[in-house]
């Protein structure tokens, strides 16, 4: 009976030692207690920007969440993450 209660646990932590760790260090993204920290970091938020560049370059307005708007207000792109916040809230055309 003990097997068959810790089978199951047996092969998860198997499969967790198999998988790929994480950015954070964690082997196992089913018990990583770090996605609750995450925030938008400053390659995702420059990536942002060039990708709301582009959509502006073609016509097409890039609307972005609060989040991704204060990581571009923290890296330094603080009229684009004023204009971006606008359009995406309905603020401003």
């Amino acid at each position: 009976m003990r097997d068959y209660c810790n089978a199951p646990l047996r092969r998860r932590r198997e499969a967790a030692n198999r998988s790929v760790p994480q950015a954070c260090g964690c082997h196992d993204p089913w018990t990583c207690k770090h996605y609750s920290d995450r925030y938008v970091t400053d390659k995702e938020a420059e990536a942002a920007v060039a990708a709301i560049d582009h959509l502006d370059m073609v016509g097409t307005p890039g609307l972005l969440d609060i989040d991704t708007c204060q990581a571009l207000w923290r890296i330094g792109f603080r009229d684009l993450a004023v204009k971006v916040h606008g359009r995406s809230s309905g603020l401003a055309a």
